[in-house]
């Protein structure tokens, strides 16, 4: 168990240190190019989106965290996180490990007077609390309560 707390503290300095680079703008080029793309396609296309940009949900992840008040992009990204984890354990995880719940908790803080971000961040919130493997870190955030 030491091994593993080891590890889990390793993993947790690295993800911080992800976030703070894409929090100083690296990135930012893709992950906006990445919305721009995203935005006009329809909720049952987006997933097409991300595929044919072939970078996964990365580039979404970093540019809700490099622009945490920018209300467009937080409006685009929770919906591209909302749709794209709604029905795949896969794609959940993926968001769990690009720390795609950090933004997705931000922006419902940052934004508590927007319907659009409360209604998506409340859907991605309720749809991974359903997995005990996301609980803790939504614990975490302030999300949901024990």
């Amino acid at each position: 168990t030491e091994q593993l707390k080891n590890q889990e503290v390793h993993i947790n300095r690295l993800t911080e240190q992800i976030t703070n680079l894409r929090q100083q703008g690296q990135g930012m080029a893709q992950g906006f190019t990445f919305l721009q793309q995203a935005a006009p396609a329809k909720d049952d296309q987006i997933i097409v989106v991300v595929k044919k940009l072939d970078q996964g949900i990365v580039p979404c992840v970093t540019a809700m965290q490099g622009s945490p008040q920018d209300q467009w992009t937080n409006q685009q990204g929770l919906r591209v996180l909302m749709v794209y984890g709604l029905d795949s354990t896969e794609r959940l995880q993926e968001i769990h490990h690009t720390n795609g719940f950090e933004p997705v908790i931000c922006a419902m803080k940052t934004f508590p007077q927007d319907a659009m971000i409360q209604q998506y961040a409340h859907h991605i919130v309720a749809n991974a609390a359903q997995h005990p493997q996301y609980r803790t870190e939504l614990y975490k955030l302030g999300a949901i309560e024990p």
